[in-house]
């Protein structure tokens, strides 16, 4: 569903054109995200547009915590102090 969702946002770019879609597919969505961290079932139902547009732009599913993106370089100042600095790679640097 999720890999579903993504694909249409990338051919149409609209929130919005996703959850249209979702619901002309007649396609459902998880409703109560609380309910099932208290034990309770999850409750699938007609995607509401809050919900489309929080799974696009939650930083996990944008890839935010995936391992490799930037990395860590140490340097001395020139009175030797170590310095960290992160620096961010480029997406082709071969990286998965």
């Amino acid at each position: 569903m999720i890999a579903a969702v993504f694909e249409r946002f990338k051919e149409c770019g609209s929130a919005r054109a996703v959850w249209l879609w979702l619901r002309e597919q007649g396609l459902k969505w998880p409703l109560q995200p609380a309910a099932y961290l208290h034990g309770e079932q999850i409750v699938w139902g007609e995607p509401t547009y809050h919900a489309v547009h929080t799974t696009l732009t939650h930083p996990a599913y944008a890839g935010a915590y995936v391992y490799g993106r930037t990395r860590f370089e140490r340097r001395l100042d020139p009175d030797g102090t170590v310095r960290t600095h992160r620096r961010v790679l480029p997406r082709d640097s071969g990286r998965s």
